[in-house]
């Protein structure tokens, strides 16, 4: 089921009724034998193919249950939140014993308080006998309100090319032999003219339709560029598929550039404007519709992972201060 998903952010939660580390089960003060050690590798697999993360691991355990059996306590860390590892750093999970052991405690399990920076769309499964409000009688909730995300307004008019595709043919380019560049997300498409003027056969593209750069036909491009693209979509799993869509675009063996805004940029800018917090960053105007968010490398690596990416071995480091970047590869096989 998690690998059907395909990449989209994950979070499993729930009972597992296992212990994933030895030390997370205990009978008395022994190791308890209730979980098998096969149970603990099918766990670790699951975990390392789905690339999620155990979030209430810490180095001592906290139980999530606890009782005495035959005279003895028996307690497990087995009330898990398996999340996708690039959603971790802006996610907080955190334990609640007092459901169990509190004055008005009502289950021997303990819960789970997740803040995930996620604003998740109501719907009822279509594949049921019955709505939930036909059981109850209630009428259709009304659907909520759906915020108008408008990204392209974001987008600069550059009377030059940005530093970033700058830095693409002053030390990229030649150091890995491109001589096809699709920018994936061009706006206006200032640097798809750079590209050009550097002698390189260029193309751009832009889902907003005003900005003139349709979808283009050709595949196969040596390199495919983001610029600044991922730092302003509001939710991950846009963020996956803007990756996916633009690794389509690259052939194997190809490579893929992400330029992002850094977190400390972003932070600044925020504090300056005022800007309000909204799931992982902030509404840069709520009126215009337009967010921001701060990316390191390491999370344009994790989302790349989920887009069928991988991080490019020995190729160059862009001089790129103040904005974040990574060199990524789009494997042959």
């Amino acid at each position: 089921m998690a690998t059907a998903e395909k990449g989209r952010p994950l979070l499993v939660c729930g009972d597992f009724n296992l212990a994933p580390r030895p030390e997370d089960g205990l009978f008395g003060e022994e190791t308890s034998t209730f979980t098998t050690e096969a149970e603990r590798q099918a766990l670790q697999q699951l975990t390392q193919v789905a690339d999620l993360i155990d979030t209430t691991a810490d180095e001592a355990p906290v139980f999530t249950f606890e009782r005495i059996f035959n005279g003895k306590p028996s307690r497990f860390r087995c009330d898990l939140a398996l999340l996708s590892d690039h959603l971790t750093a802006t996610t907080t999970v955190t334990v609640d014993a007092s459901v169990r052991s509190g004055p008005k405690g009502f289950t021997d399990h303990s819960a789970l308080l997740i803040d995930l920076p996620l604003t998740l769309q109501a719907a009822e499964p279509d594949d049921v006998l019955f709505a939930l409000s036909e059981l109850t009688g209630d009428g259709p909730a009304a659907a909520p309100t759906r915020r108008e995300y408008q990204p392209h307004k974001t987008a600069m008019s550059r009377q030059a090319p940005s530093p970033a595709s700058r830095a693409v043919t002053e030390h990229l380019t030649g150091p890995l032999g491109v001589k096809t560049v699709l920018d994936h997300g061009c706006g206006r498409g200032a640097d798809v003219a750079h590209y050009r003027s550097a002698g390189l056969k260029a193309e751009g593209f832009d889902p907003h339709d005003d900005f003139g750069w349709p979808r283009p036909e050709q595949t196969g491009f040596d390199l495919v560029t983001s610029m600044f693209v991922l730092n302003v979509l509001p939710d991950p799993w846009q963020r996956i598929r803007a990756l996916k869509d633009a690794a389509s675009f690259a052939r194997p063996g190809g490579h893929v550039v992400v330029v992002t805004r850094s977190p400390e940029e972003i932070t600044k800018a925020a504090a300056d404007g005022g800007w309000s917090v909204h799931h992982d960053g902030f509404w840069s105007s709520q009126a215009k519709g337009t967010f921001q968010r701060g990316i390191t490398p390491g999370e344009i690596t994790a989302l790349a992972r989920q887009a069928g990416l991988q991080p490019a071995e020995g190729a160059p480091v862009l001089p790129l201060p103040g904005v974040c970047h990574a060199v990524l590869t789009k494997p042959t096989a």
